[in-house]
């Protein structure tokens, strides 16, 4: 089972990636980012852009907390100013 999930306010996510979507979403640190998931079984793919090093590792950190996650690989690119 493979499932892609852009992480939007705008998108209702639904099944198993809506809680994760929530609890990234209210968390209010990634409001200025450009984000995805894409899951496979129990691994998380993070992909898009963050603004700042620390971003990317909160995220990973976040999603690796969430239930039923095995292992999350941080494909995040940091933005160039």
């Amino acid at each position: 089972m493979f499932g892609k999930h852009r992480l939007s306010a705008r998108k209702k996510p639904t099944g198993r990636s809506a809680a994760g979507t929530k609890y990234v979403l209210a968390d209010g640190r990634f409001a200025n980012t450009s984000l995805w998931a894409e899951g496979q079984r129990r691994w998380v793919w993070l992909k898009g852009c963050v603004e700042r090093a620390d971003q990317a590792d909160a995220l990973e950190r976040l999603v690796r907390g969430l239930d039923d996650v095995e292992a999350v690989i941080n494909e995040l690119v940091v933005k160039k100013r």
